[in-house]
């Protein structure tokens, strides 16, 4: 990003590497865990159900294909 009080491009920080990575799981166990303790069954089960999903996405996003846009 271009900070214009200094006149110079900052690089960006990433607190996740990649879509996919262990830390990027991590942060969607904390960013739902509040479903889990604070609401009904209902969306504890909508919760766990993300929770899995993401969990399983975790393990298997190294092994995906890459997918490239093409312009047609």
């Amino acid at each position: 990003m271009y900070v214009h009080s200094r006149n110079r491009w900052v690089a960006p920080r990433y607190w996740v590497r990649y879509d996919g990575a262990p830390e990027d799981y991590l942060l969607t166990v904390v960013c739902f865990s509040p479903g889990l303790v604070v609401f009904g069954p209902t969306v504890r089960r909508v919760t766990v159900v993300f929770l899995v999903v993401g969990g399983c996405y975790t393990l298997v996003r190294k092994h995906l294909p890459r997918v490239e846009e093409r312009l047609f």
